[in-house]
């Protein structure tokens, strides 16, 4: 990946507080880190017009160790993953980072994504937590997240959830479509059947971790 050579780091973190990285976004409660990166990373810095401040820079230092971390497990169990959405945007435009995204986004195939889960707990010691609706009661996303279970970061509308609410990155799964037309129509029913039943946000549902064996 391209985070990987150009920031290796190691983490140590100590209880810090900062607020508001992106107002409306995300609000992160973020430890102090001591790490080895290059010289300046944390400096703020302005990129594009845009102020890129030290309390997201030490966000992105976060993320990008999460990331080092799940490149380690990937590569020992031969799982592919790839950069994708704004992640794979800044890999190509910026070289790193866009300077107003706040985090990293992962996927995998579904076969990669479900081996990466099989292992994730004897993989991923504390402070690393691989969190999915399974192991994390409550939780409100379908797809998994690493997270830096020293570290707190959640948008705004999570503030009362009781689930880890670590800083993260988001892993997630790439299923294939059918190609004939009547089995695409009934898989696209299928994942719209089971989306209503999420509880996301303020939209309740049964979330999928109370429905399993049903």
């Amino acid at each position: 990946m391209f985070f990987l050579k150009e920031y290796e780091m190691i983490i140590r973190l100590r209880n810090r507080r900062v607020k508001n990285i992106k107002t409306g976004v995300m609000r992160c409660d973020m430890a102090k880190l001591e790490i080895e990166l290059p010289e300046g990373f944390l400096d703020e810095e302005v990129r594009q017009g845009y102020t890129v401040t030290k309390k997201a820079k030490r966000t992105w230092a976060v993320q990008l160790d999460l990331l080092h971390k799940l490149d380690e497990v990937c590569k020992k169990h031969g799982l592919r993953y790839f950069a994708d959405s704004g992640t794979l945007l800044g890999a190509v435009r910026e070289h790193g980072f866009i300077p107003w995204d706040d985090d990293i986004d992962i996927t995998m195939l579904r076969e990669d994504y479900e081996k990466l889960k099989e292992v994730a707990d004897q993989e991923f010691a504390f402070p690393y937590f691989y969190q999915d609706m399974y192991r994390d009661e409550g939780l409100i996303r379908p797809h998994a997240q690493l997270r830096n279970c020293e570290t707190t970061g959640y948008l705004p509308q999570e503030e009362d959830r009781p689930y880890n609410k670590g800083i993260f990155l988001d892993i997630f799964p790439l299923d294939v479509l059918p190609d004939n037309d009547l089995e695409f129509k009934i898989h696209i029913a299928r994942v719209k059947t089971l989306w209503r039943t999420i509880e996301y946000g303020g939209y309740t549902k049964d979330a999928p971790h109370k429905l399993k064996g049903k």
